[in-house]
């Protein structure tokens, strides 16, 4: 099982690996299909963001959430969490 996957969706860069909410939602697209195909279980990091990790992982670490504090999906993952496995979040506006 992976116990912990993601991608931030804002933050500080990493070397090439940048947080961005388009770079959450492609990660967020290709590894779902991949650990179907592959019967990996995962548990995806996290539904909110959690502004207190900012002190200990840096900003980045702060927003690996797909949800805003409402329940409604960040504005641009909407449609990366459509993919199969996923509970449905409603788009923010």
């Amino acid at each position: 099982m992976l116990a912990e996957t993601g991608w931030p969706s804002a933050g500080e860069p990493v070397r090439d690996a940048r947080p961005s909410r388009e770079n959450a939602a492609a990660y967020l697209e290709r590894f779902v299909p991949w650990a179907e195909a592959n019967s990996v279980p995962y548990l995806y990091l996290e539904a909110f963001d959690e502004g207190w990790k900012a002190r200990s992982e840096g900003e980045r670490g702060a927003h690996f959430g797909v949800a805003l504090a409402d329940g409604r999906a960040k504005p641009g993952l909407a449609q990366a969490l459509r993919c199969r496995g996923t509970k449905r979040l409603a788009p923010s506006p």
